[in-house]
């Protein structure tokens, strides 16, 4: 990202003559680009507190269905540049006990995982059951799906599972390889779990499971 603002501001700040159209584009590229790389910023530093066993919950009563819409609110922006249509289905008042701000975390690295790998104008599905001890959260894409020899590592820190996945990324722009592995983390500091279910050229299908208070 670092290259790219870098590259932007120069070329706005060097050519006299550009219209106020290319200004807005650089700006917005420059924007975007800074987004991301908060984003690279606050992926470090909760793998430093993870690092640390610093990473722990602040529990307090919260609805899972409440935190999966604002969820798809969050990320709607992106799922709309990528022509991403998202599907919710959750119960209400889901209850449990949970962190708000790190399970916000963790299921915005899931679509955002979801949405990057997916396929032009494909889908993402997001069903919440209630089991008997758990509450069960699947979120699934219509994306080329991973490797086989790639299945047993995209759970690792900095790993990225390349090939077909990052060429079918609609911009190109890959993250660092730790999206996953801090949702898995989160996930497990709730004494919950995150799996990978299915995988295949139809897509992917994750899911989160998480106890019932």
């Amino acid at each position: 990202p670092l290259a790219i603002i870098r590259g932007e501001s120069q070329v706005a700040i060097s050519k006299e003559d550009r219209k106020p159209d290319e200004y807005r584009e650089s700006l917005s590229i420059v924007h975007d680009e800074s987004l991301r790389l908060a984003k690279i910023v606050e992926d470090l530093f909760t793998l430093a507190r993870a690092d640390g066993g610093q990473l722990k919950p602040q529990l307090a009563p919260v609805f899972l269905d409440e935190i999966l819409m604002e969820c798809v609110h969050a990320i709607g922006g992106l799922a709309k540049k990528r022509h991403i249509k998202i599907d919710l289905s959750a119960p209400k008042e889901l209850k449990l006990s949970g962190d708000e701000a790190l399970l916000h975390r963790m299921f915005l690295n899931l679509l955002d995982n979801a949405i990057k790998y997916n396929r032009e104008s494909g889908s993402v599905f997001i069903e919440a059951k209630i089991e008997e001890k758990m509450f069960a959260v699947s979120i699934k894409d219509t994306g080329v799906g991973i490797a086989p020899e790639d299945r047993d590592k995209i759970f690792k820190r900095f790993y990225r599972a390349d090939k077909a996945r990052t060429r079918n990324n609609s911009d190109g722009k890959n993250g660092i390889g730790l999206g996953l592995s801090i949702a898995a983390s989160i996930a497990e500091i709730h004494n919950g779990s995150l799996t990978l279910k299915r995988t295949g050229s139809e897509g992917s299908a994750f899911e989160v499971q998480l106890p019932r208070d």
